[in-house]
């Protein structure tokens, strides 16, 4: 079956290749900017940057946030040693040893609270429920490995950012009846998204990534710095 995925509102990239096996004649993938480095097969977008090889930072995402973030999450210590993250108010730095305490791997069934709260993960994060954020709630999640959303999710709100692959199916399974939105936005190594709608490929993707600016400019209070610079910098 040909599913697909779309971006509204914000950009989409790729280091390697974007290939989708279809796309309806009248949609495209992305709204605005689709660049990359690889093939963009079956992709269509209101602007397309091939062969786009400059860097967006010096480090990926995750390493470059841990490098100036983790010891202050770290020396915060708000989650103790919690496994399934809770909905309760966790405004601020939190942070989670997943490796060392739960086994490898991080739950969340629900939004958090706070404004923002941001949370680093040294692990896996496994997603199990809906992540739908209350208004003026924002979050972020900065995971070392991968982030695992079950196919049975289908919303998650905030930024997500995986050190190695986000992947939209975990264990179950990936034909689904409705669209996976996301408002926000993902970052990782390696993006799989599986998802197969039960009916209606032809014409509305299994994926959805709606762009939110307002989560950039709400955690700009926490993570936003003199030292943070987002710009072209050589290879």
């Amino acid at each position: 079956m040909d599913a697909w995925f779309q971006t509204v509102d914000g950009d989409a990239g790729s280091k390697g290749d974007i290939t989708q096996k279809f796309v309806p004649a009248t949609e495209k993938v992305s709204s605005w900017l689709l660049a990359g480095n690889g093939a963009l097969f079956n992709s269509p977008a209101t602007w397309l940057l091939k062969n786009y090889e400059k860097k967006l930072l010096s480090a990926p995402p995750y390493n470059y946030l841990a490098e100036r973030f983790l010891a202050k999450a770290k020396a915060a210590n708000n989650m103790g040693n919690q496994c399934n993250i809770p909905s309760g108010n966790l405004v601020g730095l939190n942070y989670l040893d997943a490796i060392g305490n739960c086994s490898g791997t991080a739950r969340l069934n629900s939004a958090p609270n706070g404004d923002p709260s941001v949370f680093f993960i040294e692990g896996d994060l496994n997603i199990t429920g809906d992540v739908v954020l209350k208004p003026g709630d924002s979050t972020i999640f900065i995971v070392s490995r991968d982030i695992l959303v079950e196919s049975s999710v289908n919303r998650i709100d905030g930024i997500y950012i995986a050190g190695r692959t986000f992947d939209d199916v975990g264990s179950g399974s990936p034909t689904v009846n409705v669209t996976f939105e996301v408002n926000g936005s993902v970052l990782a190594g390696n993006v799989s998204l599986d998802r197969v709608l039960n009916a209606g490929n032809s014409t509305t993707p299994a994926e959805k990534f709606i762009f939110q600016p307002k989560y950039l400019v709400l955690l700009n209070s926490l993570l936003g710095s003199a030292a943070i610079s987002w710009k072209e910098v050589n290879p």
